[in-house]
């Protein structure tokens, strides 16, 4: 019964393989434990052996590196034997998840995999499908395995500092998604317009990867998307009405962007931080900057900015950095900017400004 359940999940050759941590899962569930019987649950009993595939696969990762450090670290659960894992106890009390009474079962729904020396994440993880929460930073992963597309209730997928080539195609059928974090991988190629079709999406940070090309206009689509951080890419293009218009924050560092400030910035009315620094962005600081009234970080520098510093930029009144060197600005500073009261950070040198800076 257990070994024709376990069969739907996992292929008959990885189960007799005695290498995989798919088999010692198996060979555990059907001889040592003691919660599993003939009329279990088939939920139960699968989120049982992905929890056990889980700790196994920790196990071989660890067990099998040579370096001995002590920054990375295997699956724990109350000893370095099976009988660790405890035959009588439920994997809610092997001190690897969180888990929350659903109906009358136990269920896992947040998992930290981050530094337990995982290098290839187990397809088993599809079967937790109350999952909310998942981190799998810092495991040097290079992918990530198809069947997580069945997680239909991940809220937080947090999967930076590995070694991902490409956004993987799975995360594009979270519709639950609200945070994604892929930042410092080996993302290449251009952003999928697919991406734009999480409609929970609140939080986005693919930064330092070597992303290219222009944003996706799908990313409009993403109407609760609030954090979007793209900074450290090769990022070309950025047509008219691609961002969320509800965006606080904005982070672009070290791109390549070619668009003109103002067209940007006026779509952009609930910005609080707005980080562009070393692109090429052009034209001049429109007027209508002084709507953003609820900006408290504004990083220009390194641009093709040019023009005067309008009058409008006064209103800030939360503004507390403010970076607009080594730009193409002229003129006088203009004694509006006295107002910002909030103001902690003023870096405007190597433009062709003059006049003093008072605080009022």
């Amino acid at each position: 019964r257990i070994r024709e359940a376990l069969e739907e999940f996992t292929p008959v050759s990885t189960l007799d393989d005695p290498a995989s941590p798919q088999h010692n899962a198996w060979q555990w569930l059907y001889l040592l434990d003691k919660t599993i019987t003939f009329d279990t649950d088939d939920l139960v009993l699968a989120q049982r052996y992905a929890a056990l595939v889980l700790y196994y696969a920790s196990q071989g990762s660890s067990s099998s590196s040579s370096s001995g450090s002590s920054s990375t670290h295997h699956i724990i659960l109350d000893g370095d034997d099976d009988d660790a894992l405890q035959r009588d106890a439920h994997e809610c009390d092997w001190g690897l998840f969180d888990c929350v009474d659903i109906g009358t079962k136990r269920t896992i729904v947040e998992i930290q995999l981050s530094l337990v020396g995982i290098k290839e994440l187990p397809p088993e993880i599809g079967l937790l499908t109350s999952l909310e929460t998942l981190d799998v930073s810092l495991l040097s992963l290079k992918s990530l395995p198809n069947t997580m597309g069945s997680l239909g209730s991940l809220k937080s997928l947090i999967a930076s500092r590995n070694s991902l080539t490409e956004i993987p195609v799975a995360i594009f059928e979270l519709s639950s998604l609200e945070k994604l974090d892929l930042s410092s991988n080996a993302i290449g190629g251009t952003i999928n317009e697919a991406l734009g079709g999480l409609p929970k999406l609140k939080y986005l940070n693919l930064q330092r990867n070597i992303i290219g090309g222009k944003l996706p206009n799908s990313l409009n689509n993403l109407s609760n998307l609030e954090y979007l951080y793209l900074g450290y890419n090769d990022l070309t293009g950025l047509d008219p009405g691609t961002l969320p218009a509800q965006l606080r924050e904005l982070g672009l560092r070290l791109n390549d962007f070619e668009f003109e400030l103002s067209r940007v910035m006026g779509e952009l009315s609930s910005l609080e931080y707005f980080e562009a620094r070393s692109n090429r962005i052009y034209g001049v600081i429109p007027p209508t900057i002084g709507a953003l009234s609820n900006l408290q970080v504004l990083y220009l520098s390194r641009n093709n900015i040019k023009g005067t510093v309008p009058e409008t930029i006064g209103n800030l009144s939360r503004l507390e950095e403010l970076w607009l060197f080594e730009n193409k600005l002229t003129g006088g500073i203009s004694p509006s900017m006295g107002m910002m009261t909030q103001l902690k950070s003023l870096v405007i040198h190597s433009n062709r400004l003059s006049g003093t800076y008072f605080v009022t």
